[in-house]
């Protein structure tokens, strides 16, 4: 098992202190939300940590932050199914598989989001079988849980995927 903490900040500034102060934690990742930063110096935000870094934007990809993440040997870049076309998916996964200027290959993970409810296991295995059929390195899926039932989906998926040793983050 492996902590991450996200960070989700309005400015450059504000994101450096947090990432001082996640940093502190020592924790195994450290995942920087870029949705609020307005033209981030994603090498500066980089070279800041020497905990690996997840780049995520979630509500409108900004390509340009992931091609610099890559440039500069980001670990992960977190790019959400739903909402990033299949075009800008296989883009990205093409130019990680290049691997950055120190030559670390970037690591990706396409996610899925559901704010509202917890689907079916059945579900998630189409969704999850699309992401590796992407190219995805790593799944992510990330729901409500309303009730016990809904954890037990995520048991029974778990289980399953175990068997096809296939990364999952759940």
């Amino acid at each position: 098992m492996k902590v991450c903490i996200p960070i989700r900040a309005n400015s450059e500034k504000e994101l450096f202190d947090l990432l001082k102060k996640a940093t502190q934690k020592k924790p195994d990742l450290i995942e920087i939300w870029l949705d609020e930063l307005k033209n981030p110096d994603i090498g500066k935000i980089l070279s800041s940590s020497k905990i690996p870094l997840i780049l995520v934007n979630l509500t409108e990809v900004h390509e340009e932050n992931f091609h610099e993440g890559i440039k500069h040997g980001v670990a992960f870049i977190d790019l959400e199914i739903e909402k990033t076309s299949i075009s800008k998916i296989k883009k990205i996964i093409a130019q990680s598989s290049t691997g950055s200027r120190n030559g670390k290959k970037t690591k990706i993970i396409l996610s899925y989001h559901d704010f509202q409810k917890t689907p079916k296991c059945t579900e998630f295995e189409k969704i999850i079988k699309k992401m590796f059929a992407l190219g995805a390195d790593i799944a992510k899926i990330a729901t409500l849980i309303k009730k016990d039932e809904d954890s037990e989906i995520f048991f029974s998926l778990l289980r399953k995927m175990k068997k096809s040793r296939k990364k999952i983050i759940i």
